[in-house]
């Protein structure tokens, strides 16, 4: 990376500017970086599509994040892809009967020839003894068990218990409440997922010092890498690591202490959390679902992160839902009544919330404040300190986060724009009204304090 370091006329002395590319663009910085990863990558690393000048898609060796013992390496031994049936012709078979029109018409028939009986995997004699009912009742039976989620894979089952309110009925605090235990928690720590994201060899994409993007758009054209002084540059926005809030975020990094046993040389660092979550739908009929939480990292382009074969997503948790025997257990515990949809709803905040206190280990809270030491993917050691950044969801889980009322006064959890002016976005005095934002302070946390003591 070329870096100029003689101070510019107006910028201050700790800002260091890469020299402009043909197209005018540059980077700031005010810590200069040990490495710089778009001069390691080719230009066409964030294609997939075969073309001209990328002939030969290379497929990545890694296994989806989370399930390593998937990965190609270990595919050598005999292994049946298409349990729980036999073989890919009666895979196939049922494939055709689960999908398409829910009534097999004459399309049907003809998709039934042309992907199962003429496909060239298609023997006869593997269909000896199949029965469609038998087959269809064993894909019933796969749950999310130990053999999917396996300790070699750095999966661990938890359970979380959250406090009952009752009713009409006092308890001296809620440390007296009735607890309910929620099991198979399906979880990776979290501080693992990041060890193993920024030891892995894609981690030399990476950008761990964050920067201002800038264009200067009246660049000669016979002086390319020469800007103007005199033309104001565009700052451009496209990445994470080139965001006000990342900056901001280094910038506190930087103003803390050093941790005393570390070199001169050791670059300090953030790893920009961006957990995303979506309760999913398994089937069109039933109630089968899942409920998976996946990390990215705002650290890799945004290119990279929509690259299918970089398996940029992390596996780190499934969530369950509220156990169906929940009413049963209340039931039990307060004389028969059962829980009314409010006190259901508490519940299903809770239990989110506890899942996430147990993802927020301690040694993921250790890291937060003194870091992590790791030999990163390009050789160099780092102390890696993890923040998060935003958190992808949908609506009714960023209500079930935030603990708020579902399309409450203020519906939006971020910031306390009414729902009367929801109409007026994008305009001038909308912009002003997002600025009055939640904020968490000792006043927020009385009332919630006050809230659940009258609730327990």
């Amino acid at each position: 990376m070329d870096v100029d370091q003689d101070d510019p006329p107006d910028a201050a002395p700790d800002v260091y500017e890469t020299i402009p590319d043909k197209f005018g663009v540059y980077r700031q910085y005010t810590v200069c970086p040990q490495t710089d990863p778009t001069e390691l990558l080719p230009p066409n690393a964030s294609v997939d599509i075969p073309g001209p000048s990328n002939p030969g898609r290379k497929q990545s060796t890694c296994a989806p994040r989370g399930f390593k013992s998937c990965s190609e390496t270990e595919l050598d031994e005999p292994t049946n892809i298409f349990a729980p049936f036999e073989n890919e012709t009666q895979f196939r078979f049922a494939h055709w009967q689960c999908t398409g029109s829910t009534t097999k018409t004459v399309a049907e028939a003809q998709r039934l020839k042309n992907e199962v009986l003429d496909h060239p995997s298609f023997n006869k004699d593997d269909l000896k003894d199949f029965d469609v009912s038998r087959a269809l009742a064993k894909l019933d039976e796969v749950t999310l068990t130990d053999e999917l989620f396996t300790a070699d894979d750095g999966w661990y089952n938890g359970s979380v218990k959250i406090p009952v309110p009752m009713e009409k009925v006092e308890n001296d605090s809620e440390a007296d409440a009735i607890e309910f235990t929620v099991n198979n928690i399906y979880h990776r720590k979290l501080i693992e997922v990041v060890k193993e994201a920024f030891e892995d060899p894609s981690s030399e994409s990476f950008h761990y010092i964050p920067f201002k993007e800038f264009w200067n758009t009246q660049t000669p054209s016979s002086t390319p890498n020469t800007p103007d002084p005199d033309n104001e540059a565009e700052r451009m926005f496209s990445e994470i690591y080139n965001s006000d809030a990342m900056l901001e975020e280094d910038a506190n990094l930087r103003a803390q202490p050093r941790e005393p046993e570390d070199d001169k040389d050791v670059e300090y660092a953030i790893a920009a959390l961006l957990p995303y979550s979506d309760s999913t739908r398994l089937a069109n009929f039933g109630s089968a679902s899942l409920w998976p939480i996946y990390l990215f990292f705002g650290n890799q382009s945004k290119y990279f992160r929509g690259k299918p074969s970089c398996f940029a997503a992390h596996h780190l948790a499934y969530l369950p839902s509220l156990p169906d025997d929940f009413q049963d257990f209340y039931r039990r515990n307060f004389d028969g009544n059962s829980a009314s949809d409010e006190t259901l709803r508490f519940c299903k905040r809770e239990l989110m919330q506890h899942i996430w206190l147990l993802l927020l280990d301690d040694d993921f809270m250790h890291a937060y404040e003194h870091g992590i030491l790791l030999r990163c993917g390009d050789g160099r050691v780092r102390r890696i300190f993890p923040r998060f950044f935003c958190y992808s969801a949908d609506y009714p889980e960023k209500v079930l986060i935030a603990c708020i009322r579902y399309f409450a006064q203020c519906p939006c959890p971020r910031c306390l724009t009414k729902k009367e002016d929801i109409a007026a976005l994008g305009t001038t005095i909308d912009h002003q009204r997002r600025n009055h934002v939640r904020i968490d302070n000792e006043h927020t946390h009385h009332l919630v304090q006050l809230s659940r003591q009258w609730m327990f």
